[in-house]
């Protein structure tokens, strides 16, 4: 009954923080909305000391991320799509380590599982909101050919730049739509095409991209004929995503041998154990067997690690 005792109250705990942080929240988009009201009325705004407390506690927050500073979390954060700013982000973090933290060690009785569970408690939401911005990267990359298309056919009507891309937004699907549209707001908010499209590139790296904004910037400074070379590109980019087609084909039956060998182990072990428990358990209570686990459980990363460089191939 004390491991659930424990379990309830640092749930409690959980609550009551992630409460307290959307009342100030709440509370801050309230004092937001009422200073714009003041300033549209011409009334004298007095500060509020909830919304100047919460202000530093942003501030504070923010700064444990390290990287908030110079905007490389929040543009993280943007390109993976998910909706949270940086201070929750990194508040999801603490939450998540504490969680999983206190979840092993009330398993296993043991300060490694507690240390193990703190470092994948703060890991695991940096690989998730990873793995939710490669997807969108790679859809991003996969809809670039139509961006093209749609650039060129309304420069050859003739629409400027910027009517080009309010066409593209209207027409192309997310994550493509969203990062137009982001592009158009910046510009709205006084920053020039070249910082929006700079902006752009970071949330989103691509080397095609790259050279499309490289055309786009060349052009806007000493002019050119801004279709052909958008052709050039166009042509470019099919022909290097037919030969990444390609190479995924050609390549997977080596990404297939990895998967099978770093499971194999795996599997052979809980075989074992499933004829024989007394065969696994010596690995686990000896010092000599300890050390063959290690040492197997590193050889096993090593190939898993070149197996994936091998079949990589960048085009």
């Amino acid at each position: 009954m004390g491991w659930i005792l424990v379990v309830c109250c640092f749930l409690t705990f959980a609550l009551a923080f992630t409460a307290l942080l959307q009342w100030g929240l709440a509370k801050r988009g309230m004092a937001v909305h009422e200073h714009a009201e003041n300033l549209r009325h011409n009334k004298p705004v007095a500060a509020k000391p909830v919304w100047e407390w919460m202000k530093r506690t942003n501030g504070r927050i923010g700064r444990l991320g390290g990287r908030t500073k110079d905007g490389k979390l929040a543009h993280f954060l943007k390109a993976s799509g998910v909706p949270i700013r940086p201070q929750e982000y990194i508040v999801m973090r603490v939450l998540s380590m504490l969680l999983t933290a206190g979840l092993l060690y009330l398993v296993f009785h043991h300060i490694p599982a507690l240390v193990l569970g703190a470092v994948a408690g703060v890991c695991l939401p940096r690989w998730w909101v990873g793995r939710q911005r490669m997807k969108r990267i790679r859809k991003f990359n996969s809809k670039l050919p139509d961006f093209i298309v749609i650039l060129i056919g309304s420069l050859k009507a003739g629409y400027s730049f910027m009517q080009a891309l309010k066409s593209a937004e209207e027409e192309m699907d997310s994550p493509f739509k969203d990062e137009i549209r982001q592009v158009l707001k910046e510009m709205q908010y006084g920053s020039s095409l070249e910082e929006a499209l700079a902006d752009l590139l970071e949330r989103m790296p691509n080397k095609d991209l790259e050279l499309i904004i490289d055309a786009v910037v060349i052009q806007k400074q000493v002019g050119g004929n801004l279709v052909a070379i958008l052709e050039i590109i166009l042509q470019t980019v099919r022909d290097r995503m037919s030969a990444q087609q390609q190479i995924v084909t050609l390549t997977a039956q080596g990404r297939l041998s990895g998967i099978i060998i770093g499971l194999l182990p795996i599997g052979v072990g809980s075989l074992l154990h499933l004829i024989d428990p007394s065969y696994i358990t010596t690995l686990f209570h000896s010092t000599l067997g300890l050390c063959l686990l290690a040492g197997g459980i590193v050889l096993e990363l090593t190939g898993f690690l070149f197996i994936r460089k091998i079949t990589r191939i960048e085009v």
